[in-house]
């Protein structure tokens, strides 16, 4: 069985064959050798020999001109793609490109999609130094992990053999990123579907809309219902303010979970109280009441950009998460189908809570595509401490990527943050967001602040950037593995 579970091989090698022809002088191909040590020093950073699947065709299916169906449905079911570029590799006469289109497409396809986070599941090995240019269209934007020893722009180069400083750092090098690439990939592709309940087994408010938010509310009210969610959506009427706020208060005082949909639009003010609109109000309502709420906005909106003020300032505090007692999440969605497994899996989370906290205990890292190569050298202090690892790519906005932490949540024990090439800032706000709703689970929330510079010294903080929310548990900061190494056997 492979490490990723949707997949029968996690890495499939694609090369010509002319790249792995035997030299006079040794026993095996340069691929084959390839293969060897790339499956050694990538096993070595798992749990168990045989975790990592790595497949390429060397038993010459079908032979070496002809792309068959035995070739197609190895590339399908692989969950990434290595390609040992060459001149061999990129001829005419080589099916490899037709390997790579058939990965290309076979993955844009997928719900994955061709990145995982800001990795590519697509990885380009140079064998030889080949400009950009010549490269296939699917390789465009791609960096590269060259194995030849050319050092000049017009040289093709040589391939750089095992043994060779150059070579042993660049295996270690890929297999780093290889191992990042494939926990983040479990992360994503194995987060637990939600399990088939009774109906009614849940009761959900799905607040007031107005304009083109209606339309996706019945989108998402049906979506619950299919799942046997009790959807409450016919609030107001009553419009005026007394009526009103009565019978939203009964109503918040059924369900488990509140849910408002919002835009740039402020909507309409309520009868008999113009300084609030329906759409403030009822989040009130759900503040005082101590409901559970979700908030959702779409993906692109610009809340600078929102032309009612009190509606701007509205909506700029309930991102900022400065609500005090309030219990919500703020999440920035598009599809209505998204939505509704995001209410899905809140409803899973404060069933999980009222069941008790999580047994299984797992970490998650929370890290940004610039801090990748701090990622194995932590991993290896969980893994010794059988902390399962979970990864949260992240991106240059604070608020996005929080979807994997709001659905693993439910089994984490240990959130760390990496501050390595971020701003303190960027830090701040990540640590601030995942924190909104403290869960059960947690034991320990830490902040690594590796050395960038190459000192050994850690990075200097502004600690007044953290403003650290008041949870049941330790949060500290920590500059190397064997810090945190220390924290977890204390708090975990």
């Amino acid at each position: 069985m492979a490490f990723l579970s949707h997949f029968a091989n996690d890495i499939f090698i694609s090369y010509a064959r002319l790249n792995d022809e035997k030299p006079p002088d040794r026993e095996k191909g340069w691929v084959t050798v390839f293969r060897e040590k790339l499956e050694y020093e990538v096993s070595q950073r798992f749990e168990r020999p045989g975790d990592i699947k790595i497949w390429r065709d060397k038993e010459e299916i079908g032979g070496s001109t002809f792309f068959n169906d035995a070739l197609k449905e190895n590339i399908s079911n692989s969950g990434i793609f290595l390609a040992l570029t060459s001149r061999g590799y990129l001829s005419k006469e080589s099916y490899c490109p037709n390997e790579l289109s058939w990965f290309y497409q076979k993955s844009k396809a997928e719900s994955y999609g061709l990145k995982i986070g800001a990795r590519s599941r697509l990885v380009n090995v140079l064998l030889q130094n080949i400009s950009p240019d010549e490269w296939l269209p699917e390789m465009e934007g791609m960096g590269g992990f060259p194995f030849h020893n050319a050092t000049r722009p017009d040289q093709i180069g040589h391939l750089s053999q095992p043994g060779d400083p150059f070579y042993e750092a660049q295996i270690v090098k890929l297999a780093d990123e290889l191992e990042t690439t494939l926990r983040t990939f479990k992360t994503l592709a194995e987060v637990p579907e939600t399990p088939e309940r009774k109906p009614g087994f849940f009761k959900v408010f799905l607040a007031y809309t107005e304009g083109a938010l209606s339309g996706t509310r019945d989108r998402v009210a049906e979506e619950l219902q299919q799942k046997g969610v009790d959807v409450i959506t016919n609030l107001p009427p009553p419009f005026a303010s007394a009526p009103h706020e009565k019978a939203v208060t009964e109503e918040l005082g059924k369900v488990g979970l509140s849910v408002h949909l919002l835009d740039d639009m402020p909507g309409n003010r309520i009868e008999g109280e113009p300084s609030k609109t329906y759409y403030q109000k009822q989040i009130e309502l759900g503040v005082q009441n101590g409901k559970r709420q979700l908030i959702c906005v779409p993906q692109t909106l610009d809340v600078d950009a929102i032309s009612n003020q009190t509606h701007r300032d509205f909506v700029r505090q309930l991102e900022s998460g400065r609500r005090q007692e309030a219990t919500y999440r703020f999440i920035r969605e598009t599809p209505p189908s998204r939505i509704a497994h995001d209410v899905l899996q809140e409803i899973e989370s404060i069933l999980q809570e009222r069941n008790g906290p999580a047994t299984q205990l797992a970490a998650l890292l929370d890290i940004h595509e610039k801090d990748g190569d701090f990622a194995p050298e932590l991993s290896r202090v969980f893994f010794k401490r059988n902390l399962r690892l979970l990864i949260n790519p992240a991106s240059d906005e604070p608020q996005e990527n929080m979807t994997i932490f709001d659905e693993v949540r439910k089994g984490v024990s240990v959130l760390i943050i990496v501050l390595g090439h971020v701003t303190d800032l960027w830090a701040s706000r990540r640590l601030n967001f995942a924190l909104q709703v403290a869960v059960s689970s947690l034991k320990f929330c830490g902040i690594y602040t590796p050395p960038v510079d190459g000192s050994g010294t850690p990075r200097p903080i502004d600690l007044s950037v953290f403003q650290i929310p008041r949870v049941a548990f330790p949060v500290a900061f920590f500059y190397t593995p064997q810090m945190l190494a220390g924290l977890l056997d204390k708090y975990v």
